[in-house]
């Protein structure tokens, strides 16, 4: 479209006519949005989210698969180990380091509450949520 349009503005400034190059121009910009912007995001909320996994498996799985094959792993032998399904009270009261470092948290969620309550608080502006560690009562804990 650009070179057709480049073309046509060529020859309107040969033929002195500034209407025609302003058309064009307009017509150049129009095109930029409509084929930059709009048609992408319609194949994608049209075509691609109602079925968003089945359209981008082929990709996904080429994507696996480049990377297995870049960092050397394309040999690697799969297994499936059935772990042992119930969790014991001795368990628990071996991993007591374990337990008191699980994360209460989940980051998304409270990011979404945290931007929720504070929204009336203009001045706050939470991009993320970070899980950190510190030192507490000699303990590294999260």
């Amino acid at each position: 479209i650009s070179a057709l349009i480049a073309v046509f503005l060529l020859a309107s400034l040969v033929r002195k006519t500034w209407k025609i190059s302003l058309g064009l121009v307009a017509l150049l910009f129009l095109s930029n949005i409509v084929l930059r912007g709009m048609y992408p995001a319609l194949v994608q909320k049209y075509f691609v989210e109602p079925n968003e996994f089945d359209r981008e498996r082929p990709y996904i799985q080429n994507n696996i698969e480049a990377t297995l094959k870049a960092y050397d792993l394309h040999d690697i032998e799969l297994r499936t180990v059935a772990p042992d399904d119930a969790i014991r009270w001795e368990d628990i009261e071996g991993n007591q380091d374990t337990i008191r470092n699980v994360r209460l948290w989940d980051h998304a969620p409270l990011l979404r509450s945290y931007k929720q309550l504070q929204e009336i608080r203009t001045y706050y502006d939470f991009s993320s949520v970070d899980i950190d560690r510190y030192t507490v009562d000699g303990e590294y804990r999260q």
